[in-house]
């Protein structure tokens, strides 16, 4: 297999892992939303802080492999000649 093939290959993985990723994350942000909006209303020591917590640490990790995986992407498509056809538009 020519290293081309396999550079789209990896290319096309990479992508798709990052898009799971980053769906991953808007739910995330609803839930501490969730939690954390009724601050106003209930009284602070009901807070679900921990939890929301959690939930912010889980994006942190989703975040960081989704710089990571971006950073991959950008690479190969250097490689690949993809950013070259881009400065040309």
């Amino acid at each position: 297999m020519s290293r081309r093939l396999i550079l789209k290959g990896a290319l096309a993985e990479k992508k798709l892992k990052y898009s799971e990723l980053s769906t991953q994350i808007d739910p995330l942000i609803r839930e501490i939303n969730a939690l954390m909006m009724p601050a106003s209303v209930i009284p602070l020591v009901e807070l679900q802080a921990t939890r929301a917590l959690r939930k912010m640490t889980e994006i942190y990790r989703l975040r960081k492999r989704c710089l990571e995986l971006k950073s991959d992407i950008d690479e190969i498509e250097k490689e690949l000649g993809y950013h070259d056809l881009r400065d040309t538009i």
